[in-house]
């Protein structure tokens, strides 16, 4: 079973996948969700556990401190933490939920508003 943090960082793998793969060209926007990944596996306690014991404030909190998470990036998490998904971050059309549906499923939407594909 994974852990919260492990599911975390999984999260923000599929959102550095979802926009590399929808043509975002800021190489450090990309490699800050990586970055994140990396530092939500290595954080030594459940930030899930965390939230529930200490809510949103406090987990903020001790993340701020964690080298590899920013503060956007600490807003991403207490938002995944809270709502399940993250808002507003990828670009319109890209369904973050849709499970395994695959790159090229998953942002036909976007491509489709931009005249690229049939919707």
């Amino acid at each position: 079973m994974k852990t919260t943090n492990t599911r975390l960082a999984d999260a923000f793998r599929e959102m550095f996948k979802a926009l590399r793969s929808c043509g975002e060209e800021d190489r450090y926007r990309l490699q800050a969700y990586l970055r994140a990944a990396r530092s939500l596996e290595g954080f030594p306690e459940d930030v899930g556990a965390l939230y529930a014991l200490h809510g949103e404030g406090k987990v903020a909190e001790l993340l701020r401190g964690v080298e590899g998470l920013g503060e956007r990036s600490v807003a991403k998490v207490a938002e995944l933490l809270r709502t399940g998904t993250v808002a507003g971050m990828l670009p319109d059309g890209y369904d973050f939920r849709v499970p395994r549906a695959g790159d090229a499923v998953a942002r036909r939407p976007w491509f489709a508003a931009r005249g690229l594909v049939d919707g």
